[in-house]
């Protein structure tokens, strides 16, 4: 609640910030220098932005909304997205999707939110290009697992034990909030699954998402 309470004292006085920064932007587009110095508010800003955003999704979450998932559908329609917000740039892009997949029963806007965040860690993961892989497999007791796994660097050994903690990061200042891990997997625990990470320094990392399902 005190989290809760803070994100929103904050988050009311920094929308003024960004929209009379964006205001001031506009009429001194003419004046280089004034126009960077706003630039910059405006990026720090969005930055606060972010995280007052992902610490109230963390203290506060949102009820869940259940619905019937079909996971191959689902994921192909996450996957042409991606491919359409230009995510997958300069990198290879793989999914694959086992047939005949249990049907999974959570709410579809927050399964979205955790596969993003893998997503966009994966691909941040990878600067310089590599491979992004999505595939979905059957489990144990009819069990989904969809997976996102990257070709980058992989995670440090004195890391892994870390990397759900909230605010814990290893992206440069200002790249990350350090909550979208924190946040996901208490979004996977709220479906009755859990998420775990297989990484090896130098080898690429993957991170699956073990969900329950129903045979159908």
């Amino acid at each position: 609640l005190l989290a809760a309470g803070m994100a929103h004292e904050i988050g009311a006085p920094l929308a003024g910030i960004i929209g009379y920064s964006g205001i001031l932007t506009e009429e001194l587009a003419a004046d280089a220098e004034k126009s960077d110095y706003l630039r910059r508010i405006s990026a720090d800003a969005g930055r606060i932005d972010r995280l007052v955003r992902d610490l109230l999704n963390y203290a506060r979450p949102v009820k869940p909304e259940i619905e019937r998932i079909d996971v191959k559908e689902f994921l192909e329609d996450l996957f042409a997205m991606l491919e359409r917000q230009g995510l997958f740039k300069r990198l290879e892009s793989e999914l694959k999707i086992d047939e005949s997949l249990p049907t999974l029963y959570l709410d579809r806007h927050q399964l979205m939110q955790v596969l993003m965040n893998l997503v966009m860690n994966a691909k941040d993961a990878m600067p310089d290009g590599g491979k992004l892989m999505i595939f979905a497999c059957c489990g144990e007791r009819d069990s989904v697992v969809i997976s996102v796994a990257d070709s980058g660097e992989g995670i440090l050994p004195e890391n892994m034990e870390n990397i759900f903690e909230p605010f814990f990061t290893t992206k440069e200042p200002g790249k990350g909030t350090g909550l979208g891990l924190a946040i996901s997997a208490r979004l996977v625990e709220t479906f009755g699954g859990r998420i775990v990470v297989a990484s090896e320094h130098g080898c690429g990392t993957k991170f699956s998402l073990i969900l329950p399902g129903v045979a159908e």
